[in-house]
């Protein structure tokens, strides 16, 4: 059915006005949704779309695909004009579609509806905040993985040159970084020893705020350069303002469940129901 929901979503969308058309075949316009649509159901679908989509493919394999969409919109016309829209199953799996997209629009509209305010996030955070103690040390710190101890060396070198060294690391780990933290500047989020390997944790507890690594810290899995952000000793309470996004998603989860628990009590109360 996702399939289905997808296929729809496309057709729907080749009605942007501002889409490229590639060719027209009976008035219909061949666009980018339509391509990329024969792109995803083809077997390297997933690996063209990661290299770069329709950018990346050569003009005959383009032009291949263009071909593909027309031969679509031309078996479309025709299982129409066969009488398609009278079968049985199309019926069943248009009204399907249509449910589905109705549900789907109704429940994004009551979520959409729901607003979490500062006050209380506070009220939350003022009587929760032994969830918010730290139980042991932890540091909140960002790395830099690279493969050998060259690249992590020619790393620190260019952090003692920096003004802004932090602005420099963040920047350097979305460009050199191999670790999957490097998109995001490097940035690990708070850790304790134990969850960290003991050479990291090691280099990363020994560090002061704003300090990096001056040596590579060697661990399986390459050579890393580590910046700290910040610490907290055990028994530390996190500060409001620190944690007011992650409290606002803990609080938006818990209304989102409250929402379809009361949904589901509302709608079963009087439906008659049977189980065969």
């Amino acid at each position: 059915m996702k399939k289905i929901l997808f296929t729809l979503f496309v057709l729907l969308s080749t009605l942007t006005l501002q889409a490229k058309v590639y060719a027209t075949v009976e008035g219909i316009d061949i666009v980018d949704e339509d391509l990329e649509m024969i792109i995803k159901m083809s077997p390297a679908g997933q690996m063209i779309m990661a290299q770069g989509g329709l950018k990346s493919l050569p003009k005959e394999q383009l032009k291949e695909m263009i071909d593909a969409a027309i031969d679509n919109k031309l078996f479309i016309k025709k299982a129409f004009a066969d009488g398609v829209a009278k079968d049985d199953q199309y019926i069943r799996m248009i009204k399907k579609i249509k449910d589905d997209l109705a549900l789907d629009i109704y429940l994004k509209g009551l979520i959409k509806k729901i607003k979490i305010d500062d006050k209380e996030l506070k009220s939350y955070y003022e009587s929760h905040k032994n969830d918010f103690t730290a139980k042991v040390d932890e540091r909140k710190a960002r790395h830099i993985l690279l493969k050998d101890k060259k690249a992590a060396k020619d790393i620190i070198k260019a952090l003692k040159k920096a003004k802004d060294v932090k602005a420099e690391f963040i920047k350097l780990a979305k460009e050199k970084s191999t670790g999957p933290s490097g998109k995001d500047g490097g940035d690990l989020g708070w850790f304790d020893a134990s969850r960290m390997v003991p050479e990291f944790a090691k280099a990363a507890f020994a560090l002061k705020k704003g300090e990096y690594t001056k040596k590579p810290v060697k661990t399986d899995f390459g050579y890393h350069v580590i910046y700290l952000d910040d610490s907290k000793k055990k028994g530390t309470i996190a500060k409001f303002k620190d944690i007011k996004d992650q409290l606002k998603k803990k609080l938006h989860s818990i209304a989102v469940k409250k929402l379809f628990d009361d949904l589901r009590l509302e709608v079963r109360k009087d439906a008659k129901i049977s189980y065969k």
